[in-house]
């Protein structure tokens, strides 16, 4: 912080201070006054030299609260006193892509892994790769899952489609509960191993899936990257249809209402949903209910009151973890209705169509507040809470599509509803 003296020094000092205090606030819950006491230091500000600590302070608050038009300025100024911090272009990244600017978003994360690179800290997992630079390198090119889970099986549909723009061997590498499962959807034309096997790997260059759409562009620019590229293995598939024992009339509607438990832990305003909310969706005609909860939450099926109307070996289903089993069960839903947790993003890659529920402040993953599809996930209506907006009135809204999906033609589970084939064909991409 810049020497100062006397009474500009005092202010500079009492700024910092009222910030601290502003998020001192914002953790406590105290959103409303925590905010009016950010925008009064902006207000202020205006007029003098704003110390950096200031807006490094202020903009996380201002992201929270997704006050994306009062965070932008503050960024960018924050930027230009501290060009090389990582952290502020993450939060420039999530900044953008709530805003809908998906390339521009996720250049800024590929800055970010830039300069944590930089600083000394590598792929991990024992990679020991340089960095793949774009119309220099000649692979091959091994892409790492380095974020959620469903950050891989959104981005693994790059790899695919890297390998015949680029002309160029294409290895993926990937979190273990994913091995099965992407290997299984891309087997067909690229290698899929586990994050474990990078030590192994001595040749070519990598890139964290992260960086694939600031680099080559999303599905904005490359449309064929907006298709679902992820297919269940059709044995487990089958499997799972023998033992469902659904009469020929019945419509399968995939549930889940609440986040992992970490997920819980980091929310401040919660997505997840009480079952017995979900009552209306039980009551449609010809409609079977098929539980795709796991861990917490999945107690509540003990108490609700259409407990009757979810599958006859849902207790089975209970117990299955793997995400293998969990895309062959998803792949036999005509629709899912689904909070905003890990069963959305798997529905989505799998193209199966349905609903996501969205709390008032969204993940980043979901783009721009006002939009009611996502072009990754283009089978999937966004329904997004308004403020005072109770989940059962958004339960409403997503009983209502469904009845005007039950007036259509039938899907049959020989074509399953993702729109792939039972034979494992796995959907190319091409630009």
């Amino acid at each position: 912080m810049p020497q100062r003296s006397g009474a500009n020094a005092s202010s500079a000092w009492l700024q910092l201070g009222r910030a601290i205090e502003a998020r001192l606030l914002q953790n406590k819950g105290q959103e409303q006054q925590a905010l009016s006491l950010a925008q009064e230091l902006l207000l202020d500000a205006e007029t003098r030299d704003r110390p950096w600590p200031l807006q490094r302070l202020l903009c996380p608050l201002l992201l929270e609260q997704q006050r994306l038009e009062l965070l932008q300025p503050v960024l960018e100024q924050a930027l230009q006193h501290q060009p090389e911090q990582p952290d502020l272009y993450a939060l420039k990244a999530e900044c953008l892509l709530l805003q809908g600017q998906l390339r521009a978003g996720y250049e800024a994360f590929d800055q970010q892994r830039r300069l944590l690179e930089a600083q000394g800290q590598s792929l991990g997992h024992g990679c020991s790769l340089p960095r793949f630079e774009v119309g220099v390198s000649k692979g091959p090119l091994a892409l790492i899952g380095t974020g959620t889970l469903g950050d891989t099986l959104l981005l693994s549909r790059y790899a695919p489609w890297l390998q015949e723009q680029l002309q160029i061997p294409v290895q993926l590498f990937v979190q273990p509960p994913l091995l099965a499962l992407l290997q299984t959807a891309l087997s067909s034309s690229i290698a899929v191993k586990s994050l474990a096997a990078l030590a192994q790997q001595h040749c070519g260059e990598a890139l964290p899936l992260a960086s694939l759409p600031g680099l080559f562009g999303s599905c904005t620019e490359h449309p064929s990257l907006g298709t679902p590229n992820l297919t269940a293995d059709p044995a487990l598939i089958q499997q799972w249809q023998d033992r469902m024992h659904l009469s020929t009339d019945e419509r399968l509607v995939g549930l889940n209402w609440h986040g992992s438990a970490l997920q819980s832990l980091l929310e401040r305003q919660s997505s997840n949903i009480p079952l017995e909310t979900f009552q209306p969706v039980s009551e449609l005609p010809g409609v079977r209910l098929l539980s795709l909860q796991k861990g917490i939450g999945q107690e509540q099926l003990e108490t609700c009151s259409f407990r009757h109307r979810f599958v006859s070996i849902q207790g089975d289903v209970n117990r299955v973890q793997r995400l293998e089993h969990m895309a062959a069960l998803m792949s036999l839903c005509h629709w899912v209705v689904t909070d905003d947790s890990g069963p959305a993003h798997l529905a989505g890659c799998l193209g199966i169509p349905g609903v996501v529920l969205l709390p008032q402040r969204i993940n980043w993953r979901w783009g721009s507040p006002d939009a009611d599809r996502h072009p990754w996930y283009p089978s999937l209506k966004l329904i997004r809470q308004q403020p005072q907006q109770a989940w059962s009135e958004l339960v409403a809204e997503a009983t209502a599509w469904l009845t005007g999906q039950l007036t259509k033609p039938q899907v049959t589970h020989e074509e399953p509803a993702n729109g792939t084939s039972t034979d494992g064909g796995f959907l190319n991409h091409q630009s």
